[in-house]
């Protein structure tokens, strides 16, 4: 620690993120704050989306269709909902291309923001996943680090760290 540097006071810190998160939610003033966007970036970047929950093997925040997957094996799932999330995952089944084996079990996958239907689709089931209580987000990655696998979709990467690839 610096002679000048102060110590960090985390529950400060904690009490600010918040108060700076509830002010963008609900409206109040202008913040440095900016909430999870509700759609896609309008810039051409790569998305990833996932839930909180971190993936055993990669440390990596549990990607999207991992927690789809999960929730329809939910015996609690409501019918209506379970029979819309596997119409959504069939149809990616379908039309994204699985790559045989990208050659590392850390890597990670990440939609291109161009994926067109793609990316439409996307946002069904992050939508789908919310109402059957599971809160899905979406992160803009410019540098996703080190690719080991591209089709127009997708790439499989492994994250960047401070000293390059994971």
């Amino acid at each position: 620690m610096g002679y000048f540097k102060r110590k960090l006071d985390r529950g400060r810190s904690r009490e600010q993120a918040r108060r700076l998160h509830d002010e963008s939610v609900d409206g109040g003033p202008p913040s440095v704050w900016e909430a999870i966007p509700d759609r896609p970036p309008a810039r051409e970047t790569y998305l990833r989306f996932s839930v909180p929950d971190r993936h055993e093997k990669t440390g990596a925040r549990t990607g999207i269709f991992a927690a789809a997957y999960a929730k329809l094996r939910d015996d609690d799932l409501d019918p209506g909902l379970r029979a819309h999330l596997e119409a959504i995952v069939e149809w990616f089944e379908e039309n994204l291309p699985v790559p045989r084996s990208v050659g590392d079990r850390r890597a990670i996958f990440l939609f291109k923001s161009t994926a067109g239907e793609s990316t439409t689709r996307i946002w069904d089931l992050v939508f789908s996943l919310r109402s059957a209580g599971v809160e899905a987000e979406m992160q803009c990655v410019d540098r996703p680090g080190k690719i080991l696998y591209e089709d127009d979709y997708q790439v499989a990467v492994l994250r960047w760290t401070k000293t390059g690839p994971r």
